[in-house]
């Protein structure tokens, strides 16, 4: 039987082997380490539990899944034995079985997982910002931001973010992470004003916290310009890139990874402020920097690859373009699989430019290919995939099959009422391309009733200039015409 120091020595080196990337050598030294923890007659079922934990994450990084959700069940059962349900250490191994089960896209079931321990802290915690609730409360947060239920995210975000000011010192680092989280959930919401206060706030805790030259401090600063960006003040936003990028570049190196995207953000900058061809210079260097330094099917340099793609379709270099996202859409099939969200967003692109082409069919399938993977991934009434099938209709649609494209955009327009509301501005596009739809069926009078029930809620909600407002309008004009007035 080995002596404790052995087996102690043996825990260090899976964490070493680990480091070093051998995750799989880890993961073998782990099982074996189970093993040999098991085999010993005193109480050492706190190690037992403690490695079974490794592995699962280990687990985790190679890919393994199912296996982990197996390894760190056990793991959990082992800890609520040990420890009881409100624990650190058991909600730790929730949390982390919340992250194998979100792997397999069992998002409900993660976040009935995290209610529970939440509530279950919350119930025995002597204060607010409890470590166990904080990473219950926190795991829960990460769970919304993915089901893209934005105003409950950002709620719960919203709420951390006082729970933990006023609890906490200034600089701790829940009270800095909280409020990142509720600045995306902000932007996501296009409540700028409020994003760009808090952004201010985290610059200037991250370097009390910190320091000016730490990456998260740049991180930070990387936050401040992209909420700037969302408001049209690309100027502004494009200052705070290149003093970020300068002061990267004395820290860490101009060809470190992180420096790379911030050129990559400023990149992006300069195309939405309309300076296209700097904006396709930039990407290009960067695409060549990421690929020599990284590796072409690095996930950053797959992200490149997609935004030149972007910025080449905007210039009317389409062959280019479409070239380009099928090597983003090969890479990220490879490295990410064929439901992740950034594989299935390059789809989208290169569905639309195929569309703009005229090339229906190939749009169509591509389209529908989305749907089921965002249905999969996400469910079937996530906003992401609301948006792929209201796109999918208005392709088939354009196709002539307006039997299919109805039933199609009515089972949207149900759907984006009940998840968006009915006044929201894709829920009244989807209504205006079931005019389009009802008027290619020769149904005119309901088509018209369609498209003034639109027009009468975007002018109220929308404003007069609303793009909605106005191919609405333009609809109506029309309606014994031929126009093509759809929403694309």
């Amino acid at each position: 039987m080995e002596h404790d120091y052995t087996l102690f020595a043996r825990g260090y080196l899976v964490d070493l082997l680990s480091d070093a990337g051998r995750a799989d050598a880890a993961e073998e030294e782990c099982r074996t380490l189970i093993e040999a923890w098991e085999r010993r007659d005193d109480d050492s079922r706190s190690n037992v539990q403690d490695k079974h934990f490794r592995r699962g994450r280990l687990l985790l990084d190679l890919g393994r899944v199912e296996e982990a959700e197996e390894e760190l069940r056990v793991s959990l059962a082992m800890a609520r034995e040990l420890h009881g349900p409100t624990n650190h250490e058991t909600v730790n191994a929730r949390a982390w079985l919340t992250t194998a089960l979100r792997r397999q896209n069992r998002l409900d079931e993660a976040e009935a997982e995290m209610r529970a321990a939440a509530e279950d802290c919350a119930a025995e915690a002597e204060s607010e910002v409890d470590p166990a609730l904080m990473t219950a409360l926190f795991t829960l947060g990460d769970i919304l931001n993915l089901q893209q239920r934005h105003e409950e995210a950002e709620s719960l975000w919203h709420d951390l973010v006082d729970r933990t000011s006023a609890a906490l010192s200034p600089t701790h680092w829940r009270v800095r992470r909280a409020r990142r989280n509720r600045i995306d959930r902000l932007r996501s919401l296009r409540r700028y004003a409020e994003a760009e206060s808090e952004a201010d706030v985290l610059v200037a805790e991250t370097f009390a916290a910190v320091g000016e030259r730490h990456q998260e401090s740049f991180t930070a600063l990387r936050i401040r310009a992209l909420v700037l960006d969302d408001q049209g003040r690309h100027d502004e936003a494009q200052a705070v890139y290149r003093d970020l990028l300068e002061r990267q570049t004395a820290v860490i190196g101009g060809e470190h990874p992180n420096a790379l995207t911030t050129r990559h953000h400023l990149a992006v900058s300069m195309g939405l402020a309309g300076r296209h061809e700097e904006a396709l210079e930039a990407h290009t260097q960067v695409l060549q920097d990421r690929i020599r330094i990284v590796g072409p099917d690095a996930q950053a340099t797959l992200v490149e690859r997609y935004s030149r793609a972007g910025v080449l379709s905007y210039l009317g270099r389409v062959e280019e373009a479409e070239q380009e996202y099928r090597l983003t859409m090969e890479g990220e099939a490879r490295v990410l699989g064929p439901d992740d969200p950034s594989a299935l967003l390059t789809l989208v692109q290169l569905a639309a430019l195929l569309r703009d082409q005229k090339r229906y069919e190939e749009s169509e399938s591509l389209y529908r290919r989305v749907v089921e993977g965002r249905t999969r991934s996400m469910g079937a009434e996530a906003r992401n995939t609301l948006a792929a099938r209201h796109s999918l209709g208005n392709v088939l649609n354009k196709m002539g099959r307006f039997a299919e494209a109805e039933t199609e955009i009515r089972e949207t327009l149900t759907a984006r009422q009940r998840v968006l509301g009915p006044e929201r501005a894709n829920t009244l596009w989807t209504r205006h391309n079931l005019g389009t739809t009802l008027k290619g069926l020769g149904r005119l009078d309901e088509a018209e009733a369609e498209w003034r029930a639109v027009l009468e809620i975007a002018e109220r909600v929308l404003g007069e200039e609303h793009n909605c407002t106005v191919k609405t309008r333009e609809a109506l004009a029309g309606l014994r015409g031929s126009e093509d007035d759809q929403m694309s």
